[in-house]
């Protein structure tokens, strides 16, 4: 998907609907609750798409679940893995609409710096290829998040901030990162950054 076709995401975003139109922007609140900048995530969604298709997605950070139902309705994804502490204002919508409109998902609602987190991750025994990483915002519970999937990223995983400008913690841990891994993309809005793993 060339960024040629960015226009033609961007559309798509805001016809599926934003969480919040004063905060992200979008055309009207609802529908997938997506929670980030139309320009933004389309332009990540055409790199995701020119990269992928990927066997296995993790996405810390759920939130209403309209970012891993939008990225599955673009790219193939054959598994897809959500860790969330469910205590976001909009969670109920993922339980309750997108949840089910997510192919072969499994999530585990609680805290992903829990030791219970990572016992859900070992037995699930996958090894991912793409990452989301948009729960916890300071830098140590960014950097916590960080460390957890260190165990369960192939080489050459594709790992993905969301936030890298408007969080202070996010953006302290990304401009440490981004000088030890290959950095893919770098947005100016919110901040969505993408690294490809050593």
């Amino acid at each position: 998907m060339p960024d040629r076709l960015v226009p033609k995401i961007i559309d798509s975003i805001n016809i599926a609907g934003s969480d919040n139109v004063a905060s992200f922007g979008g055309l009207y609140e609802g529908g997938y609750h997506i929670q980030h900048s139309p320009q933004e995530f389309a332009q990540l969604v055409c790199l995701l798409a020119a990269l992928g298709p990927f066997s296995a997605y993790l996405e810390i950070g759920t939130a209403a679940g309209g970012t891993i139902r939008f990225l599955n309705d673009h790219i193939q994804i054959d598994r897809n893995v959500v860790i969330d502490d469910g205590t976001h204002p909009k969670a109920h919508f993922w339980a309750s609409q997108n949840r089910h409109c997510v192919p072969n998902v499994v999530d585990f609602i609680g805290d992903s710096h829990s030791p219970e987190a990572a016992h859900f991750l070992s037995e699930l025994g996958l090894e991912f290829d793409l990452v989301s990483i948009d729960a916890d915002h300071s830098y140590s519970g960014a950097a916590a998040d960080w460390n957890l999937i260190q165990d369960y990223t192939r080489p050459g995983a594709i790992v993905w901030f969301h936030d890298i400008l408007a969080c202070d913690g996010v953006a302290a841990l990304w401009n440490e990162l981004k000088v030890q891994q290959t950095v893919l993309l770098e947005t100016d809005q919110f901040g969505i950054g993408v690294l490809k793993l050593q």
